[in-house]
């Protein structure tokens, strides 16, 4: 997107195999552990002709990506006009799109269910798994032979409000999503 607008790349490449990397290791193990919603054995199965993608989770797959990638690239090139380096804006914007991820795990636990629920605190894997996933930002954020071979730069407790405040939008506006969908649609479209 960055490309198509003509602007500055907001990650290097090895930052964004990074990115790709924590994420794909952490997050995906956090799903893997969660138990079943509990109405899960009581819809019909799929059937075989229908794709494995229903519309709507090719919906939600579309709107998740277009809040994270352009909220990303919108925090890049809002502070892209204050005196941060090139390392701090990209250790900004990594940290906003891990924290947005992160957040967005919470969302994924249930299809359409709030994500506070009775049994937000069932799968217990989710939360050593975000432990792990924050261990590593920090890591690659102030440990310095990480700012060598990543281009990262130590934050400040300031600098943290964009990450954590955009994930916290993240989860929020899918929350609002779900929410929505759970009224208009329900259970009966979305396999």
């Amino acid at each position: 997107m960055s490309i198509l607008l003509g602007a500055a790349a907001p990650l290097s490449p090895v930052q964004i195999l990074w990115v790709n990397m924590v994420v794909a290791i952490t997050l995906s193990l956090a799903i893997a552990f969660e138990p079943l919603e509990e109405s899960t054995m009581k819809r019909p199965p799929r059937p075989a002709n229908v794709p494995l993608l229903s519309r709507y989770y090719i919906f939600r797959v579309t709107f998740v990506s277009i809040i994270i990638g352009g909220g990303s690239l919108w925090i890049n090139y809002m502070l892209g006009d204050f005196d941060y380096s090139t390392e701090k804006l990209q250790t900004i914007t990594l940290n906003a799109i891990v924290m947005a991820q992160l957040f967005h795990l919470y969302n994924c636990r249930t299809e359409l269910a709030p994500a506070f629920n009775r049994h937000f605190f069932d799968n217990k894997i989710a939360f050593l798994v975000s432990a792990l996933l924050i261990a590593l930002q920090l890591f690659i954020t102030y440990v310095p032979f990480m700012h060598t071979l990543f281009g990262t730069a130590p934050l400040t407790w300031e600098d943290w409000i964009y990450p954590v405040a955009f994930g916290a939008v993240v989860f929020i506006i899918v929350e609002i999503e779900k929410a929505i969908s759970r009224r208009v649609i329900g259970n009966r479209n979305i396999h």
